[in-house]
């Protein structure tokens, strides 16, 4: 089976097309191109997206030789609701054995009435599912019993990130065959046995914005936007050494680091001001100023995650790029 993945971001927009054999993906082709008609994770622009779309897309069939029709797409998590549920149901067949059926029909029980009509359904996180009141079992297919209950997380997304996102789509001759938000996405990068067990966070550093996800047991509990991002480092340098924000993009993507332990003292970079005069910067004084506005963005990224749980928390993961 051949899958692609379309993430809309507010610098570039990336497809990765893989094939799942044996039970890994395997990468077939990628590529970015840099995104008009977004800004901060939202489309302003329409047929601006649209012809980015179709860019990308026509690469991607040139590189592989075939014909992308259908694909996964990232929508923006702005004003997602986590609507915890409880559902039960009576086992109706004859030898009191749970059927996919059962499941499927309570699933769809634990959503009805729960969505505000300005959201649409994203998806449903299955916490636990007990059998007779007492006994925990996460895959119950198959296992007897009287009565099942669902515990679980609903997603919904604000109506309007889905369908801008859904008409550039069709405009685009692309047909969507599922939806996600970058929390759920962050997490498969870097799940394991251990964080499945753990209540952890991820951080997602990304041009405009910043998203914190927090999870228990591998389940998007909550997330939120910090309307900061790279293109504030960008603007940082370009204000401080008094030259223009693309000059500035490429110190921080060639020449910057995160942190002072990681430069060379003697490494210098030249550029014009825009005054005309070519200024030297050295590594030290470029990558301090990086590294104030990670910080804040670190600090603002803990407050979040504070704010988004109670419980203590085991691992933070940063993803993304500045």
């Amino acid at each position: 089976t051949i899958y692609t993945s379309i993430d809309i971001g507010s610098d570039t927009v990336k497809f990765i097309v893989s094939e799942l054999y044996k039970d890994k993906f395997n990468i077939l082709a990628s590529h970015t191109i840099k995104t008009k008609g977004i800004r901060k994770g939202l489309i302003v622009d329409a047929n601006l997206v649209i012809n980015t779309l179709k860019d990308g897309v026509k690469e991607i069939n040139n590189n592989l030789g075939i014909e992308i029709k259908k694909a996964i797409v990232n929508v923006p998590s702005y004003n997602s609701k986590f609507i915890y549920t409880e559902t039960s149901k009576e086992i109706t067949s004859e030898d009191s054995k749970i059927t996919k059926e059962d499941i499927n029909e309570l699933i769809k029980k634990s959503v009805y009435s729960k969505i505000p009509n300005d959201y649409e359904l994203l998806t449903v996180q299955p916490l636990d599912f007990i059998i007779d009141s007492e006994n925990k079992n996460p895959y119950p297919v198959g296992k007897t019993g009287k009565n099942i209950t669902l515990k679980a997380i609903i997603i919904a997304t604000p109506k309007k990130n889905i369908y801008s996102v859904v008409s550039v789509m069709e405009a685009s001759s692309i047909e969507l065959t599922d939806i996600t938000i970058s929390g759920l996405a962050d997490y498969y990068e870097v799940k394991n046995d251990s964080t499945d067990k753990k209540v952890g966070a991820i951080i997602n550093l990304g041009h405009e914005t910043t998203n914190v996800s927090v999870f228990s047991r591998g389940k998007l509990m909550n997330t939120e936007t910090i309307q900061l991002g790279g293109i504030n480092v960008d603007k940082d340098l370009a204000y401080m050494f008094n030259i223009n924000v693309f000059d500035a993009r490429e110190i921080k993507e060639k020449f910057a680091s995160s942190h002072k332990r990681f430069i060379a003292l003697n490494d210098v970079y030249e550029v014009k001001n825009t005054a005309g005069e070519v200024i030297k910067l050295n590594q030290i004084e470029v990558t301090e100023i990086v590294m104030d506005r990670l910080a804040e963005l670190l600090r603002l990224a803990q407050k979040q995650i504070l704010l988004l749980t109670k419980q203590n928390i085991s691992y933070i993961v940063i993803t993304g790029g500045l």
